[in-house]
C-alpha cells in the first residue's frame, strides 16, 4: 500500500553533463583493447586486457535465505524463507511472497552474471561512485545464505544515457567495477506490492449464468443471465441482456463476454482492506460493484498425461468493488478483504458495454442444430409447423422434415433456414414508435424444452416493427423474413 499512502524518497541529482559525457567516453574505449574508468596519471599503465562476460556467483537458488531489496524511489523490504521453504515479507507474516517474483529474485542472484569487466583497480571509481550512479543506485541488494555468508550489490546507471542494455555494477569484496546487462536489474526491481501472491478469480464460462453490474446505490445498470440453464443443449445461444433494457443478446458478442469474464485477472496486491485503504483507494464507498454468478456444477479438463479429470463445484458468485483509478491503465478494486489493481482494459468490456450494441440483430436466434419445431402463423388465419425428427444410426445421423405432417426435402428446408438465420434488422425503432397489428408469427421450439417467438407487425409502409419474446427493439424491412418451402 505504500505507493497510495507514503510519500517516495527524493532522488538526487547527482549524474549531470560531466558523468554523462564520461559515460560516452568509456563506451567508446569499450569498443577497443579496454575500458579505462579513472583519471589517467603519466605513469598510468593501460591494462592489456579485460575479460567480457563470466559468473560471479554460483549457489543453489534454495540456499538464499534472506533477501532485502532497495531500490530507488521506493520502500525497502525483506523478504525471509519459512520452514515451508517459501518466503514471507518480513514484519507481514501472513503475507507470502509470490514464488515467480521469489523464484525470480532468488535465481538472478545464485547465478550472478557480468557482462563485462570495466576495470580491476579500485583507485580508479571509489571516489567518483556519484558519476556511475553507484552513490544512489537504482538498486541496492543484500542477501545471506544458509552456510552463514552474506553477499551485497548495487547497480547503479546506464553505461550509455539513453541506451539502457548495460549498467555499472558493484560487489561487496570485489575490487573490479563491472558492467551488467538490462536482464538483471530488471530481475531485481520489484515493487513491494508485486511481492504478494495475487489469487486467481474463480470464474468459470462453462458454469456463469448471470453477469451483473450494479451501481452505488445497488441498482442494476447493466445485466446479463442465461434464460434456461447450464445444462441445457443449446445454453450458449439461450442469453439475455436484462438491463437497462430486456432483450436476447447476441451470441457471439455474448461468448466474447463470457470469455472476458473468464480471463479476467487481479494485476498487483495493493494491502488488505482497512479502513485507511479503502478510503484512499476509493472503496469505503464504491463506485460499482461487478458480479459473477456460477451455477453448481462439473467442469472437465484434459491433463498433461491425456487424462481427462472432471471438478465439481458448489454454486459461487464472484464480485469485484470497484474504486477510483489508480492511473490511467488500471483500477483499484477490493476482492475479499484485500485490495487489488485490474487494468481498465480487462474491466471495459462491462464497464462500458454497450446495450442496443449486444442485444442480437437477427430475429431468428435458434440454430438449426437447437431446432426441434417451428410453427408459422399468418394473420389470416394460415399455420404452418414444420418439425425436425433426427435419427441417429451407424452410418451417421439422419434428418427429416415434416411440414404438416408430411415429409418436404430436407436440404430445401435447411437452405432457407439458414438464410433466415442471416436476416437482420435494419434499425432501432425510434423512442415512443408505435406499431400496428401482428401479421407474422413464428414460434420455434428447442432441443432443451425452451421457446422463442418473433412477431412482425405494420410499423409503417416499408417496415415491421421485430417482437422477440416479448419485447420490442428493432424494425426490419417488410418482406425481410426468408420464406420456407
Amino acid at each position: 500500500m505504500e505507493e497510495v499512502l507514503k510519500k517516495k524518497r527524493g532522488r538526487k541529482k547527482s549524474r549531470r553533463g560531466a558523468a554523462l559525457a564520461l559515460a560516452v567516453c568509456l563506451l567508446a574505449l569499450s569498443a577497443g583493447t579496454a575500458i579505462l574508468i579513472r583519471r589517467r596519471t603519466e605513469t598510468a599503465e593501460m591494462p592489456e586486457k579485460h575479460e567480457s562476460g563470466g559468473t560471479l556467483i554460483q549457489e543453489a537458488p534454495e540456499e538464499i535465505l534472506r533477501v532485502t531489496v532497495d531500490e530507488r524511489n521506493r520502500e525497502p523490504w525483506t523478504m525471509e524463507r519459512n520452514g515451508e521453504g517459501t518466503f514471507q515479507l518480513t514484519g507481514e507474516q501472513d503475507w507470502t511472497v509470490d514464488p515467480m517474483m521469489s523464484d525470480r529474485i532468488t535465481d538472478a542472484l545464485a547465478h550472478l552474471e557480468y557482462a563485462e569487466i570495466l576495470t580491476e583497480n579500485r583507485e580508479e571509481y571509489e571516489g567518483r561512485l556519484a558519476e556511475f550512479g553507484l552513490d544512489e543506485p537504482e538498486v541496492a541488494v543484500e542477501w545471506e545464505t544458509a552456510d552463514g555468508k552474506s553477499h551485497a550489490l548495487r547497480i547503479g546507471s546506464a553505461l550509455m544515457p539513453g541506451e539502457n542494455d548495460s549498467y555499472f555494477m558493484l560487489l561487496e569484496g570485489e575490487d573490479r567495477l563491472f558492467a551488467v546487462d538490462a536482464g538483471t536489474l530488471q530481475d531485481l526491481s520489484a515493487d513491494r506490492t508485486l511481492l504478494h501472491a495475487v489469487p486467481d478469480l474463480p470464474i468459470r464460462k462453462a458454469l456463469l449464468d448471470g453477469i451483473f453490474l450494479r451501481n452505488a446505490e445497488g441498482e442494476t445498470v447493466l445485466g446479463w443471465e442465461l434464460n434456461g440453464t447450464i445444462t441445457d443443449q443449446d445454453a450458449g445461444v439461450n442469453w439475455r441482456m436484462t438491463a437497462p433494457i430486456r432483450y436476447a443478446a447476441d451470441e457471439e458478442l455474448m461468448e466474447n463476454l463470457r470469455e472476458s469474464a473468464e480471463n479476467l485477472g487481479l494485476g498487483a496486491y495493493v494491502g488488505e482492506a482497512t479502513e485507511d485503504h479503502l478510503t484512499a483507494c476509493g472503496l469505503s464507498a464504491p463506485r460499482l460493484s461487478l458480479s459473477f454468478h456460477m451455477a453448481a456444477g462439473s467442469t472437465g479438463t484434459v491433463t498433461e498425461s491425456g487424462v481427462y479429470d472432471v471438478s465439481d463445484w458448489e454454486e459461487e458468485t464472484v464480485t469485484l468493488l470497484i474504486g477510483n483509478e489508480r492511473d490511467e491503465m488500471s483500477v483499484f478494486v477490493q476482492y475479499g478483504e484485500a485490495i487489488y489493481t485490474v487494468t481498465a482494459f480487462a474491466l471495459n468490456p462491462f464497464l462500458e458495454a454497450d446495450p442496443i450494441g449486444m442485444a442480437a440483430r437477427y430475429p431468428a436466434v435458434t440454430p438449426l442444430n437447437s431446432l426441434i419445431s417451428l410453427t408459422v402463423q399468418k394473420e389470416d388465419g394460415e399455420e404452418i409447423t414444420y418439425e425436425i425428427a433426427r435419427e441417429t444410426s451407424e452410418e451417421g445421423e439422419n434428418v427429416l422434415c415434416l411440414k404438416n405432417g408430411e415429409e418436404i426435402d430436407w436440404n430445401a428446408f435447411e437452405a432457407a433456414y439458414n438464410r433466415m438465420l442471416v436476416v437482420s434488422v435494419s434499425g432501432t425503432l425510434p423512442q415512443g414508435a408505435e406499431w400496428g397489428k401482428t401479421h407474422t408469427k413464428y414460434t420455434f421450439r428447442t432441443v432443451s424444452g425452451r421457446t422463442h417467438t418473433v412477431e412482425l407487425s405494420d410499423f409503417d409502409g416499408m417496415h415491421d416493427a421485430v417482437t422477440l419474446d416479448g419485447e420490442t427493439l428493432f424494425y426490419l424491412i417488410r418482406g425481410g423474413m426468408t420464406e420456407l418451402p
